[in-house]
Protein backbone atom coordinates (compact mmCIF):
# COMPACT_ATOMS: atom_id res chain seq x y z
CA UNK A 1 0.00 0.00 0.00
CA UNK A 2 2.92 2.33 0.53
CA UNK A 3 1.57 4.19 3.57
CA UNK A 4 3.08 2.49 6.62
CA UNK A 5 1.61 4.71 9.35
CA UNK A 6 0.65 3.15 12.65
CA UNK A 7 -2.30 5.53 13.11
CA UNK A 8 -4.55 7.55 10.81
CA UNK A 9 -6.94 10.44 11.02
CA UNK A 10 -10.35 9.50 9.62
CA UNK A 11 -9.62 11.36 6.37
CA UNK A 12 -6.15 9.80 5.98
CA UNK A 13 -7.55 6.32 6.64
CA UNK A 14 -10.16 6.78 3.92
CA UNK A 15 -7.57 8.04 1.46
CA UNK A 16 -5.11 5.25 2.24
CA UNK A 17 -7.68 2.46 1.86
CA UNK A 18 -9.86 4.06 -0.82
CA UNK A 19 -13.07 3.93 1.21
CA UNK A 20 -15.92 6.29 1.98
CA UNK A 21 -15.79 8.05 5.36
CA UNK A 22 -19.19 6.64 6.32
CA UNK A 23 -17.73 3.14 6.79
CA UNK A 24 -15.32 3.90 9.66
CA UNK A 25 -17.57 6.67 11.01
CA UNK A 26 -20.48 4.28 11.51
CA UNK A 27 -18.17 1.66 13.02
CA UNK A 28 -16.78 4.20 15.49
CA UNK A 29 -20.27 5.35 16.52
CA UNK A 30 -21.41 1.73 16.93
CA UNK A 31 -18.39 0.95 19.12
CA UNK A 32 -17.07 -1.62 16.63
CA UNK A 33 -13.91 0.35 15.80
CA UNK A 34 -11.86 1.89 18.61
CA UNK A 35 -10.76 5.48 17.96
CA UNK A 36 -9.30 8.27 20.07
CA UNK A 37 -11.05 11.61 19.82
CA UNK A 38 -8.67 14.52 19.31
CA UNK A 39 -10.47 17.78 19.87
CA UNK A 40 -14.08 18.24 18.87
CA UNK A 41 -14.17 16.49 15.47
CA UNK A 42 -10.93 14.64 14.78
CA UNK A 43 -10.43 10.91 15.38
CA UNK A 44 -7.24 8.88 15.49
CA UNK A 45 -7.55 5.24 14.39
CA UNK A 46 -4.78 2.70 14.86
CA UNK A 47 -3.85 0.62 11.82
CA UNK A 48 -4.02 -2.57 13.91
CA UNK A 49 -7.58 -1.73 15.06
CA UNK A 50 -8.70 -0.98 11.49
CA UNK A 51 -7.22 -4.21 10.13
CA UNK A 52 -8.80 -6.22 12.95
CA UNK A 53 -12.17 -4.59 12.20
CA UNK A 54 -11.87 -5.39 8.47
CA UNK A 55 -10.92 -9.04 9.15
CA UNK A 56 -13.84 -9.43 11.56
CA UNK A 57 -16.29 -8.00 9.03
CA UNK A 58 -14.87 -10.07 6.17
CA UNK A 59 -15.27 -13.29 8.15
CA UNK A 60 -18.72 -12.50 9.52
CA UNK A 61 -20.83 -10.80 6.86
CA UNK A 62 -24.00 -9.43 8.39
CA UNK A 63 -25.75 -8.14 5.29
CA UNK A 64 -29.15 -9.32 4.12
CA UNK A 65 -27.61 -10.41 0.81
CA UNK A 66 -25.20 -12.76 2.60
CA UNK A 67 -28.13 -14.35 4.47
CA UNK A 68 -30.12 -14.80 1.26
CA UNK A 69 -27.17 -16.46 -0.49
CA UNK A 70 -26.55 -18.76 2.47
CA UNK A 71 -30.23 -19.82 2.56
CA UNK A 72 -30.21 -20.51 -1.17
CA UNK A 73 -27.07 -22.63 -0.88
CA UNK A 74 -28.59 -24.61 2.01
CA UNK A 75 -31.74 -25.29 -0.05
CA UNK A 76 -29.64 -26.44 -3.01
CA UNK A 77 -27.70 -28.81 -0.76
CA UNK A 78 -30.90 -30.12 0.80
CA UNK A 79 -30.10 -28.82 4.28
CA UNK A 80 -32.72 -27.13 6.47
CA UNK A 81 -32.46 -23.32 6.83
CA UNK A 82 -30.39 -22.08 9.76
CA UNK A 83 -32.42 -20.78 12.67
Amino acid sequence: MGDEREAFSLRALCRAYGIDASVPSRAIRAGELPAARLGKRRFLILRADWEKFVRRKAVQPDSHAACVVEQRLRRERGKPPAA
